[in-house]
């Protein structure tokens, strides 16, 4: 369990750490809650003690997490993520999914994927190993994770497939990888009772062979940010779309449109070098080409419908709807509602494949028009208590989203109060800090003759940094009036009290050295980076590429002192040979300590 700070940044540095020989999963809890949706434990055990589970506990532990980690990478509010250990989600952030995980339901799918996730990346000698060859049909299916499968031959033995255990990375439930009545083979291992079909899936080439440019095809969406959407035409088939070519309209946000996991249409671009698809030119009403499936034989992997055809294929409630060894209905019974919802004359029912006769159905015989009134009037009625049933669970989710927002409204009155005080307490600083600025020009406009007079005639005196006559005997003292010249001519009037310059920041014992070497560059410019540093603009400034500072350039962990403090650098130059970088540390106490001016490559501080 991770519930502090401290312990979040030392999750975070064990998480980018590159001898790191392990995957390492992190599930967080919902807002306001010690316990995750996501069945932690559950993962553990298939983890066999090999892949580690932290319970990040959502709030001040998770924001440090946030802060210490590579953007898009970070996990709270009840998400969970699988950390690989090769650290190539460092920068592709894709190659480590979210799963999200907002009530019950969505839980247990989140346990799932991650389940799949930590199978994919176990060593195959850990996971469950399939060693006589089996053929069988699929009798029943278990959504959203399991599916019985029937020997053939005199001496039947039942076995089961799941997805997590037997294709952990196609990220699929078991509608989309089998479907009833589907002839199956693989490997049966006698002491789980799986069945591992891994080897009859078909390969992504032969999946997507013969799709063309200009075909309309389904496709799942793996990932997000503001600016591109990452689908799979086909599981592990990632595909990136811009944000341009997804919507039209610039104010969209995809996060608005689209969620992990939604099953949306795209256009084929080209199928030259992968596939390029795109989605903002796709028409409701144009054809869709039938996803491919996973196994021969099996239904398509993608379903577009609002509730895929499996999701109500033989069971109720987990449970066969008849066949064989279930008991038949008496004559004149029609079925319940609650239990046979959708039985028509003809339709196949239990896990069997019995099929009633086309003359009755429950002892309704054909052409007795009250008869069939009745039934349907129950299935109306039936589907009428469902939606009533959603449109409860719907109003209550709503109540406590209202609910969340007046919380979050009071909130926001607070900071704001908090924020006018601040900002008072701020502009008294400021003013206080120009009055002390004048103050000291007046006393040294007063000595500067006496202090000539003293050098004698021949020009001496200190220069500063960049060669001009300094006004003061001390280099840090002349540093510290140049800047505040710098800030007080950068700044308008009307912005001084939004972005004062503090007067508590500290200049490194290497800096001054650092800028009497400089060259190259404009010192004026190297002013205006230090004012845009210590006013705190630069991170609103997106030419200052402003970062946190690695140990190396082939290493995710960002450079820290004992003291706490935190590296950063700034961009001074772009797109220049030898382009000049501003390096300074972060105090603990949000303070500034001024560092050096170096050359890009050079990272040693």
């Amino acid at each position: 369990m991770v519930s502090t700070p401290d312990g979040a940044r030392d999750l975070a540095a064990l998480l980018l750490r590159a001898d790191r020989e392990t995957a390492v999963a992190v599930v967080s809890t919902p807002s306001g809650s010690d316990k995750p949706l996501i069945d932690a434990a559950a993962l553990a055990r298939y983890g066999r003690g090999r892949v580690p589970v932290y319970v990040l506990k959502t709030g001040p532990a998770s924001f440090a997490l946030a802060d210490a980690m590579p953007e898009y990478t970070q996990v709270y509010g009840g998400a969970g993520r699988i950390y690989a250990p090769d650290l190539s989600w460092v920068t592709d952030w894709s190659r480590s999914r979210l799963f999200l995980a907002y009530d019950e339901q969505s839980g247990q799918r989140a346990t799932d994927g991650l389940i799949g996730e930590v199978a994919r990346l176990l060593p195959r000698e850990d996971q469950p190993v399939a060693a006589q060859p089996f053929r069988g049909t699929v009798k029943m299916l278990i959504p959203p994770s399991r599916a019985l499968i029937e020997s053939e031959g005199e001496d039947s033995v039942l076995a089961t497939i799941s997805p997590e255990d037997s294709v952990p990375a196609l990220e699929v439930s078991i509608g989309q990888l089998v479907a009833q009545g589907q002839h199956v083979e693989g490997g049966y291992d006698q002491d789980t009772g799986y069945l591992d079909v891994s080897a009859g899936v078909y390969p992504p080439e032969r999946a997507l062979d013969g799709v063309m440019a200009g075909d309309v095809v389904l496709v799942r969406v793996q990932a997000m940010t503001p600016e591109e959407l990452v689908v799979e035409p086909y599981p592990r088939v990632a595909v990136r779309i811009p944000k341009g070519r997804v919507t039209p309209n610039p104010f969209d946000s995809l996060d608005d449109l689209f969620w992990i996991g939604a099953v949306a249409r795209a256009r084929v671009e080209s199928t030259a070098d992968g596939l390029a698809l795109s989605m903002d030119d796709v028409d409701d009403d144009e054809p869709v080409r039938t996803p491919p499936s996973l196994l021969p034989g099996g239904p398509p992997w993608l379903e577009e419908a609002d509730t895929a055809a499996w999701e109500g294929a033989d069971y109720v409630a987990g449970q066969p709807t008849g066949g064989a060894g279930s008991e038949p209905q008496s004559p004149g019974s029609a079925p319940s509602p609650d239990t046979a919802p959708g039985v028509a004359n003809g339709d196949a029912v239990g896990g069997g494949g019995t099929v009633p006769s086309p003359l009755a159905v429950g002892g309704v015989v054909e052409g007795d028009a009250r008869g069939r009134r009745i039934i349907e009037l129950e299935r109306a009625l039936a589907s009428a208590r469902e939606s009533m049933s959603r449109l409860a669970d719907r109003l209550d989710r709503e109540r406590e989203q209202t609910e969340q927002l007046r919380r979050e409204l009071s909130l926001t009155r607070q900071l704001h109060r908090e924020a006018v005080n601040e900002a008072a307490q701020l502009t008294e600083r400021l003013q206080h800090s120009m009055a002390q600025h004048r103050n000291a020009s007046r006393r040294l406009a007063q000595r500067r003759p006496e202090r000539d007079g003293t050098r004698g005639g021949a020009g001496g005196g200190t220069e500063s940094p960049r060669g001009a006559q300094a006004l003061f005997l001390e280099p840090e003292d002349q540093l510290r009036h140049e800047i505040y010249l710098a800030w007080a001519q950068l700044t308008p009037p009307q912005e001084k009290g939004r972005w004062p310059l503090p007067t508590d920041y500290v200049v490194g014992s290497g800096f001054l050295d650092s800028l009497k070497a400089l060259e190259g560059v404009d010192h004026e410019r190297v002013l205006r980076v230090v004012v845009e540093v210590l006013t705190g603009r630069v991170k609103d400034i997106p030419a200052r590429q402003l970062h946190r500072l690695r140990l190396n350039n082939h290493s995710g962990q960002v450079r820290t002192r004992e003291d706490g403090a935190i590296a950063f650098r700034v961009a001074v130059q772009v797109n220049t040979p030898s382009a000049r970088r501003l390096h300074f540390w972060r105090l603990p106490d949000g303070r500034v300590e001024l560092i050096n001016v170096a050359v890009h490559d050079d990272i040693d501080i």
